[in-house]
């Protein structure tokens, strides 16, 4: 079977109805290995996916989902080209918002990992980690962490965001605040002595934090199964009246006191 007819009916296959095509975020396109058997490559792409799905909430598709769906040899007639044009196909496909790539090479014992991520709307690569891992198994351990690393590097504007689980994050501000996550404003939220909540997507988020009387705070926090598990503490800098002298106190300082954090925090 020839790769353009295995893509033309992997598209028809994965229609509307299809719970890749509907649920899929991220897909993991099948490793190149050089220099090493093709089940190494294999099962660093199931580590890849699964670290993907564990730190971002998101709907990530890897090869063996395809398979499940379509069968083994459609899906490895699909996913066995490397061209652009190819890759954008499958994509398209699946309505994938980002693809991810890679490739193994044996260098005398070692393993030189390539690790992309691709922006679908704009085919520009977003994050990419190059470097030299150990031998299997260890290999695996290695590359988790790589793709943990690079996932936290991915701009804000290309993450897919508000499919996956949530987690309620708690802040305390001083003094009170406006809020906006991902350059979108929150609502004014009710807020007492500066505490509030937020429910956050799991993933990457660009928080920025503003007061009438002080200069802007902005924040980059990572929302996942393991955090953040304490109470965010923001602090605005006082911004100085023109014309005016601050009154401070003898012995005191014209800052507001820091509120003391205790760990708090709620899974959805």
């Amino acid at each position: 079977m020839v790769a353009p007819f295995a893509l033309w009916l992997l598209s028809s296959l994965l229609n509307v109805t299809s719970p890749l095509a509907t649920g899929t975020d991220i897909f993991v396109a099948e490793f190149e290995a050089i220099g090493l058997r093709q089940d190494v490559a294999t099962i660093a792409g199931k580590v890849v996916a699964a670290e993907l799905q564990r730190a971002s909430g998101s709907g990530v598709t890897s090869m063996d989902d395809l398979e499940a769906l379509v069968g083994h040899e459609l899906a490895r007639d699909a996913v066995g080209c490397d061209d652009v044009t190819c890759l954008a196909e499958i994509t398209g496909a699946l309505a994938a918002r980002l693809l991810v790539v890679g490739s193994l090479i044996d260098l005398e014992g070692d393993v030189v990992c390539d690790l992309r991520i691709v922006d679908t709307r704009s085919w520009r690569t977003v994050g990419r980690r190059v470097g030299v891992l150990p031998p299997p198994p260890q290999l695996f351990g290695d590359l988790a962490d790589t793709t943990l690393k690079l996932w936290r590097q991915i701009p804000i504007e290309s993450l897919p965001q508000g499919r996956g689980p949530s987690r309620v994050v708690q802040f305390k501000s001083v003094p009170w605040v406006d809020v906006y996550v991902d350059h979108e404003l929150v609502p004014r939220m009710v807020n007492q002595m500066g505490r509030f909540e937020l429910q956050l997507a799991y993933g990457v988020h660009h928080l920025r934090f503003t007061n009438t009387f002080a200069d802007d705070a902005e924040m980059r926090i990572d929302v996942g199964s393991l955090g953040p598990t304490n109470i965010q503490i923001v602090r605005l800098k006082r911004r100085e009246q023109k014309g005016t002298e601050p009154k401070v106190e003898k012995g005191k300082s014209n800052n507001p006191p820091l509120a003391l954090a205790a760990p708090s925090v709620f899974v959805q």
